[in-house]
C-alpha cells in the first residue's frame, strides 16, 4: 500500500497547478485527491493516535501522535 500511496501524492502533486500558501492548503488539497481516487476505504483527515496505542513509535511526544492524513484499505492503514 506504501507504494500505491507514494504514487498517488506524485500525481497528485504533479496534477496542481498552482502555488499552496499553507500547509494547510497542501493537507486538504492531498486529502481530497487521495478520497477521489476511490483506492481507499476511508480518508481520514487531522488524525489524532492516543501514545499508548503506538509504545514503540519513534517520533512520539510522550502524549500524542498527530498525523495530518491517515488512509484505509482493507483494514490497513
Amino acid at each position: 500500500m506504501r507504494n500505491t500511496i507514494i504514487l498517488h501524492i506524485q500525481q497528485a502533486l504533479l496534477a496542481r497547478q498552482a502555488f499552496f500558501f499553507r500547509e494547510q492548503d497542501i493537507q486538504l488539497y492531498l486529502f481530497n485527491y487521495l478520497a477521489a481516487t476511490g483506492a481507499y476505504d476511508n480518508v481520514f483527515f487531522e488524525y489524532h493516535i492516543p501514545a499508548q496505542l503506538l509504545p514503540d513509535y519513534l517520533w512520539n511526544d510522550v502524549n500524542n501522535v498527530y498525523i495530518d492524513i491517515v488512509v484505509e484499505s482493507n483494514n490497513t492503514y
